[in-house]
């Protein structure tokens, strides 16, 4: 039995209607999902990809057997959401996708399928993605040689971010890499409606009575508590809520936005 001990999750824009993100949590399974922020002007079902995944996966996830094994089970997530964007006229593979953390508890396991964070009785599992790191630096580079110059300010920033057109192509593009087994470093994972190698899914032990944290990246830093991950991102927004120097990421706090990110973030553990 998996039990919740604090969850929380919250939208970039303040607003619960647009958060790509969710905290999912039954009996069998407890998983963070990352909803994929895309352009504007893709809705599906009058709604952003990467909340239109995030709701099909939640789904996907509370119906899960409980004795699923990782690799049928990220299939059968990503069959789920194909089955949906084609219903709905979308073709799965490109703008639609998501980020997975599960906890299983009858196999004991947690399933990790993209870049978000886990901490097992404090212990950090990091994920890095390069092209996570590479755009988010192109952007720092750029706005801070902007300022620097005196070209623009932050406010200007906040309501219209050059750094965004900057690295828009490569984020067009880069989903031509996602769950590819030959591309090297620039490779990443995500649930897409498409098949997933099961290399790719990584498949770690959830041992039991330990306290476990799954985080999206909304959180700079998965604390040991929300408390204490509330308050770390709180500082940090403080101190850069453009989002350029101590941790870079592909946008800042935009004009009536409360942060960079959609971000969830539940502590669980298994009943030993």
């Amino acid at each position: 039995m998996l039990e919740v001990l604090e969850s929380f999750v919250l939208g970039k824009r303040g607003d619960e209607a647009t958060c790509e993100d969710a905290v999912v949590s039954t009996p069998h399974h407890v998983a963070v999902i990352d909803g994929a922020t895309t352009e504007a002007g893709h809705e599906i079902e009058g709604k952003a990809p990467g909340r239109f995944t995030m709701e099909t996966l939640s789904a996907a996830i509370r119906a899960l057997a409980p004795d699923a094994e990782p690799a049928p089970a990220i299939g059968e997530l990503s069959r789920a959401l194909a089955a949906a964007l084609r219903e709905h006229g979308a073709e799965p593979g490109s703008l639609a996708s998501a980020c997975v953390l599960i906890a299983s508890a009858q196999r004991r396991e947690i399933w990790r399928v993209g870049n978000s964070v886990f901490t097992v009785d404090g212990t950090v599992h990091p994920q890095r993605w390069a092209l996570v790191e590479i755009p988010a630096r192109m952007r720092s580079a750029y706005l801070r040689a902007l300022l620097r110059a005196k070209e623009t300010t932050p406010d200007q920033i906040a309501r219209n971010d050059p750094g965004q057109a900057l690295i828009a192509p490569l984020l067009r593009a880069e989903h031509v890499f996602r769950n590819a087994r030959d591309a090297g470093e620039l490779t990443y994972t995500a649930i897409d409606g498409g098949e997933i190698p099961e290399e790719l899914i990584e498949v770690g032990p959830l041992p039991g009575g330990a306290d476990v944290v799954f985080a999206s990246d909304g959180y700079p830093l998965a604390a040991s508590t929300l408390a204490e991950a509330e308050e770390y991102l709180r500082a940090s927004l403080a101190e850069d809520p453009l989002r350029i120097h101590r941790h870079p990421e592909v946008r800042g706090v935009r004009d009536g936005w409360v942060s960079y990110d959609d971000r969830a973030y539940v502590r669980f553990r298994l009943r030993a």
